[in-house]
């Protein structure tokens, strides 16, 4: 009941906003009153923001806007005035450079209105270089100069996943499937577990999940049912295993941590504790949605370590509160140790607040955008805000969030890759995107401006959804990794919630809902679905799934040549071993290697052609050496310095 009220009050909130805004940013309708906001929830690295003022025409006569920012001390940073015109303007806040990273606070005053609206800068180092032979036995290819001395005429693309549906649940209550893992038996046969969630009225997810194993000979199925799961054969892991921040009980009586009393405690130990009801722990008198971190003790007992919560989950923002970086929303990412392990990070979904014309009046939660964040602690008490895993990537616009994540380490790599659900709350969908990090701190995105794996195809099963699972194998010379989707947008919820099924749902229910927020218009796939009735129709029909998202081993990006023939020389890398490369070259390609001295002089050169993940190259002797590269017509995803 607790959360069908949550949702009546956003429901009955966003009903009554009027909508200004279409998704290229053209004005659809007047509005009541002047309105003002930064385009971008966070800017990164800026030169400069943009402020958004949209004057309605009755207002014709305001023809200036004035802005002052100020830090958190309260001392000017920035002054300017903007001149205006009736409709949308773009009001460019110019040489923001020198601006350290933080929250400020931006006074808008347009005539006689005055708004507060918060800009919010991150500055993240470049890359930086290695500051002696690159040891790394695998070598990935990422779009900076991390490794390249020189790059001509090449570019570095996503190698495009492939998704194929391998269960979808029969039963007609569910709403939702979660696919949890994906494993090989010693039989040889595929297994993939998971859960189904019945739906009851007023929750998305029932209490009472029901679990179900399929299994299939080979990874990309097809699936069948089975009642138990076969012995699984021992996985060779992809990726380094990352400590997650365990979850402890709740809902009973703790201590503060005293180290007299209690002894001793690791970075390993720590645990957070979701609350969700005001609670009274023993030792602090919990809110509800509230986070607290505890720690696993050498006495044997686990305690609290702070007085206040870490995090605090904020349904809808109202009034004139703002967002400090530990408001938070139920966006989990994982955690990972610094390479000393003296410092744990973790990912965990920002809610930041948001104000019109990028507040998604059709949002399920207006007024706010949900950032992926990386927080830190040496203690498990003193936490620090870090940055966002990304703001404002190639593919991101206005109103693009992140629904968490999976961050995943390769040691024998040094590189740390960043499975984030974006949710694009324009087309309603979430997708999956990519980053990746060499510190496993500052995240940076791939030049590819297409995401990683997104579908334009309202009807296939994973356009609405795509949440994958961290578990990966392997089958020759591929990779497997099980996702869970859905071909229902994101909408799907408020029509539902008024009824007991979603076969109940009607046209009306979305006329309703979203006809006075001018949703319709914002849907790109409105008229392809046949409108409102096609919209219900589509909600009535579409079913969950789960599947696999496969793709070449260790190919998840690399070096791509065109017709025209690019070369790059590296940077110097340490020797000792056999020399392979995950290529694929056309049959009228050019992949040629060559290994060059400190001098420049080519020691040994090789061709590779056709399609291998494992080429043999040549030997690379002791000592350090460059690779010059030149391809036509030809991907290069990996090289391997082996034994």
């Amino acid at each position: 009941m607790r959360r069908l009220i949550l949702f009546l009050r956003l429901f009955l909130l966003a009903v009554v906003l009027v909508p200004f805004a279409q998704a290229d940013g053209k004005v659809l309708v007047d509005v009541p009153e002047v309105q003002a906001e930064f385009a971008m929830p966070i800017y990164r690295n800026p030169s400069q923001a943009e402020l958004t003022v949209i004057v309605p025409r009755a207002m014709a006569d305001l023809r200036a806007a004035s802005v002052s920012v100020v830090s958190a001390e309260d001392k000017e940073v920035w002054n300017g005035d903007f001149p205006l015109s009736p409709g949308r303007n773009a009001c460019i806040l110019k040489k923001i450079d020198a601006l350290p990273p933080g929250r400020y606070m931006a006074t808008v005053t347009v005539g006689q209105t005055s708004m507060k609206r918060m800009l919010r800068i991150e500055r993240i180092p470049a890359m930086s270089r290695p500051d002696g032979p690159i040891r790394f036995r695998k070598i990935f290819f990422t779009p900076d100069d991390w490794l390249f001395e020189s790059f001509r005429n090449l570019e570095i693309r996503y190698s495009r996943p492939k998704l194929t549906e391998a269960y979808r649940s029969s039963r007609p209550e569910v709403l939702r499937v979660n696919a949890s893992s994906i494993g090989r038996a010693v039989d040889g046969a595929y297994v993939i577990q998971g859960i189904e969630h019945p739906y009851r009225r007023g929750y998305l997810y029932s209490d009472k999940p029901i679990p179900f194993t399929v299994q299939s000979p080979s990874p990309e199925g097809p699936y069948v049912p089975v009642d138990t799961a076969p012995q699984a054969q021992t996985q060779k892991e992809v990726f380094r295993s990352l400590p997650v921040i365990g979850s402890a009980r709740g809902r009973r009586q703790y201590e503060m941590y005293d180290p007299a009393r209690h002894g001793t405690y690791t970075l390993r130990d720590i645990g957070l504790i979701q609350n969700l009801d005001p609670f009274d722990f023993g030792c602090v008198q919990a809110g509800s949605r509230t986070y607290w971190v505890v720690a696993h003790t050498s006495s044997g007992k686990t305690v609290f370590l702070r007085e206040e919560p870490l995090f605090r989950d904020v349904p809808l923002y109202t009034g004139d509160s703002y967002d400090d970086g530990f408001m938070t929303n139920d966006n989990f990412g994982n955690s990972w140790f610094s390479d000393d392990g003296k410092t744990l990070f973790l990912a965990r979904g920002q809610t930041v607040r948001r104000f019109a014309p990028y507040d998604v009046p059709y949002d399920l939660l207006p007024n706010s955008s949900r950032i992926l964040t990386i927080y830190s602690t040496t203690d498990g008490v003193d936490w620090q805000y870090r940055h966002s895993i990304s703001a404002g990537g190639p593919s991101d616009n206005s109103f693009t969030q992140h629904y968490g994540g999976e961050i995943r380490f390769m040691p024998d790599a040094g590189l740390h890759l960043a499975f984030i659900n974006t949710y694009d709350s324009e087309s309603q969908q979430v997708y999956l995107d990519l980053k990746y990090s060499r510190d496993g701190i500052n995240f940076h995105d791939f030049s590819d401006p297409r995401p990683f794996a997104k579908s334009v195809n309202p009807f296939d099963w994973y356009f609405g959804e795509l949440y994958p699972s961290p578990d990966i194998v392997q089958d020759g010379d591929r990779y497997y990794q099980i996702i869970s989707g859905t071909a229902l947008p994101h909408y799907y919820a408020e029509p539902l919630f008024r009824h007991n099924a979603a076969s109940e749902i009607t046209a009306d229910d979305f006329k309703s809902i979203f006809g006075k927020r001018r949703f319709a218009e914002s849907l790109p796939y409105f008229k392809s679905l046949g409108g409102w009735e096609g919209l219900a129709k589509h909600s009535r029909e579409s079913y969950f799934a789960v599947g696999t998202m496969s793709y070449r081993a260790d190919g998840w990006f690399g070096v791509r040549a065109g017709i025209c023939e690019g070369v790059f020389v590296t940077r110097p890398i340490k020797g000792g071993g056999a020399l392979r490369v995950n290529a694929r070259v056309a049959m009228d390609g050019l992949l040629r290697m060559e290994l060059l001295d400190a001098k420049g002089r080519v020691l040994d050169t090789a061709a590779v052609r056709g399609d291998n993940i494992k080429a043999p190259v040549f030997a690379m002797p002791e000592g350090s050496f460059r690779l010059r590269v030149t391809m036509r017509r030809a991907d290069l995803y990996t090289m391997y310095i082996e034994p």
